[in-house]
Order: C-alpha cells, then structure tokens, then sequence
C-alpha cells in the first residue's frame, strides 16, 4: 500500500516518514477516547462504520500527513467487541477497508476488524522493528547545575528533540519511580508523548511495578554469556509473543586492551558499532552518547569537551546509518571472520550486502575483504571523531584492501 500510494502520500520523496506508522495506525484506546487511523493515499472521503451505529453513516475521518486519515470516537460510542471496518470514496467508488492493525477480525467475506479494548492494537509477532535504546534515569536525566528533578512534562518536552535528534528508536526508563515528578496519570502523558513521536517506552525497575502502564516492553537483565572471545552483557526485552536480546554498549571487554585516555573515546566508538551492526540493536545508558557511560546523573556540560561533543555527533551519524538500513535489524544473514586482529562482518539480505570492518584491539592494521561489484563507505568512525581516517583502496576487481588507525571502523555499503 506504500509503494503503491506514493504519488498521493504527501510526503513521498521521504521514505523514512513512514517509519513508526504502525503507532498512529489501526485502533487504540487513548483515556476517554479511542483513536482509529487508516492509511488511505487515493481515498477523497474516509468513514468510520460498524456495529456501533448500526452499520448507518459512520465517523467521518480527517486527512493527515502521508495519506493517512483518523479520527477518535468516545469511549461511550464504542465498545469492547464491536465490529467496524473503514469506508473509502475514491471519485464515484466506494471501498470497504478491513483495519490490518487488529487483533481480532470477524468473518468472511469480509473481515470486519473486532475492537479489544487494548491500549495499541497493533502487536504482531512477525512484526519486526529496529531497537536503537536510550536508557534513563527519570528523575536524573535533568538533574544538573543544582536542579532537581522535573517532572514528566518538562521531561517529555526535553526528551522527545533530544531522542529524533539522536536517532534513538525507545527511551528505556530505569531506576525506582519518582512520585515527586507526577503520579500515575502524568507518566502516562509521558509515554502518550514518546508514543505520538513514535518513540517505544520500555521499562525496568521500579517502573515495571506501575500497574496498568502501556510500555512497550520489559526490560529484565540475565546472566552474562561468556565465551572464548568475549563478555556480553545481555539485557532481555520481552513483549507478548516475542522475546529480543539488548547488549549494553560496553558489552565486549575481552576484546580491548587497556586504554590511556585519549584513547578511551575511540575504543568506545569501535565497540559501539560493532555491537549494533552485529546485534542489530543495542541499549546505550545516559551518557553513554558523550563516552561518559554510567553517568548518575545526565549533564549536559559533558558535551562541552570536543572529543565528547565528536562522540555524540558519531553516535547520531551511526543511528542515521542503522535506521537507513533494515537489513541491519531485520535479521539478515550474518557471518564474521578475523583478519591479522582486524574484524569483518557481514550482513546479507536479497542482494544487498554490508560490510563492517573494525579494530577492536588497539593495534590498527590492514586488512584485505572481498567485495566484487562497486561499493562505497556508509560510516568512517576516525574521520567523524576528527582523527586520522581510515585509507580505503581497491586492491582489484574483487577485492577492497583497508588500513585502519587504532580503534577504527569502517562501514562498507554496496551501491545497490
């Protein structure tokens, strides 16, 4: 239905708007009201009908961006267990429309769509969605230059630009709930905000315990896996019908060296896009965007030194990348080799294929990778943060030979 509306979806020479859709799409119940969205690009007209009126007139919807129309109707109009689908005109036609977002649908053959009451409609077990988290402290995410905490408002306001900007995908909040921010009802506005920004709110702690709340997933650590080459620190994401691994972006320790300082950063970087290209998500605590990981309280003068100020702005620049390419999170083909201490992997899916080649000991190096056809350089993690980049070559038709400084990594794309 993308593919084929674009030339009525406002929007149409940016694809990326569509990512997230499925959160203002289908039906969902939004305190005394229920919202209902549709995406109908060639549609002039677009109703709500069904069983709560009697199959009559309907709710009329309005057009939004990208071709996709809502409306909300009161709690009171409908009820758990009514059935409703969507009425399109398009000129002098009329087309029915079932709502592929439900989670019950009601007989052939027409497959009236059955509302469930539930607070988000859409939750399919195949559906599958990049995880880029950023975790924090509510009540400590602010929480600098001698200001206290704020409450849930402020934070959404803050928070919401600061996640797009990033490129995060879900806010994680941990610690113990802070009732001087604002009660229940408060924190349910913040996710209301995360959510209409398209922005996932997962929890642990103390936040799980809130009764009634719409996270969109538990976060709960388990034991680490240790293995010969590495130390994973996995944190599990469980949501019903399906059940992901988060690492924490410090996770692979055994393969660094200690660092002086200077160095820290780079290590840090060359972790990060390891861990996100080969996982396919990654959770990154507050902080951890500047090099400060583990920070107790989120300052933002920590992106007042340039190095620090370079980390975040590759921390962006690897989200662009990670978000830009499904493949990486859809659960493509994977494979990885060592070359002389350098790394490669390789993410394949249909004809499309990323090559990742990193430094995660310290030492720099060379290495010679296959690649036939044309390719180009999607991420350079030493240019970014402003270091000596990495030299990139053809060594002959089938082949790219690259020298990496110490802690570098190269994202490799081939041109479709």
């Amino acid at each position: 239905m993308f593919a084929q509306g674009l030339d009525k979806v406002d929007d149409s020479e940016n694809l990326s708007a569509f990512a997230g859709a499925c959160a203002i799409l289908g039906a969902r119940k939004e305190g005394a009201c229920v919202f209902f969205g549709v995406l109908a690009p060639f549609a002039d007209e677009v109703f709500l009908v069904g069983s709560f009126d009697g199959w009559g007139d309907g709710i009329r919807l309005e057009r939004g961006e990208m071709g996709i129309w809502s409306a909300r109707a009161s709690a009171d109009t409908i009820s758990v267990g009514d059935r409703y689908k969507f009425k399109a005109k398009v000129g002098e036609d009329t087309v029915y429309l079932s709502d592929p977002y439900a989670k019950e649908k009601d007989g052939e053959p027409y497959f009236d769509a059955v509302y469930t009451g539930c607070d988000a409609c859409f939750d399919s077990e195949d559906y599958v969605r990049p995880i880029n988290a950023y975790e924090i402290e509510a009540d400590r995410w602010l929480c600098y230059d001698g200001r206290g905490a704020v409450d849930y408002a402020t934070l959404s306001r803050e928070l919401v630009p600061y996640l797009l900007q990033m490129g995060y995908t879900h806010v994680c909040l941990s610690g113990d709930c802070n009732h001087a921010q604002g009660g229940k009802e408060s924190l349910e506005e913040f996710i209301r905000a995360m959510h209409s920004a398209s922005i996932g709110v997962l929890a642990r702690g103390g936040f799980s315990l809130e009764d009634g709340l719409n996270f969109d997933g538990i976060l709960a650590d388990v034991p680490q896996k240790e293995s010969s080459d590495e130390l994973v620190h996995r944190i599990e994401f469980e949501e019903p019908g399906a059940a992901v691994t988060i690492c924490g972006s410090g996770a692979y320790n055994k393969f660094f060296r200690p660092a002086e300082e200077d160095r820290v950063l780079r290590r840090d970087v060359a972790a990060m896009v390891y861990l996100l290209f080969k996982e396919g998500r990654m959770l990154t605590r507050m902080g951890g965007e500047a090099g400060r990981e583990g920070c107790t309280a989120f300052d933002r003068h920590v992106f007042e030194p340039a190095d620090n100020a370079r980390f975040q702005r590759f921390c962006s620049e690897l989200a662009e990348a990670y978000l830009s390419n499904p493949e990486i999170w859809e659960g493509s083909a994977i494979g990885e080799r060592d070359s002389y201490l350098i790394r490669e992997t390789r993410r394949c899916a249909n004809d499309f294929e990323m090559i990742l080649v990193c430094d995660l000991s310290g030492n720099g190096g060379e290495a010679c990778v296959y690649a036939d056809g044309e390719w180009r350089v999607r991420l350079d993690s030493s240019n970014l943060l402003g270091y000596q980049s990495a030299v990139v070559s053809r060594d002959n038709r089938k082949a790219i030979r690259i020298s990496l400084p110490e802690y570098g990594a190269v994202l490799l794309e081939r041109i479709k």
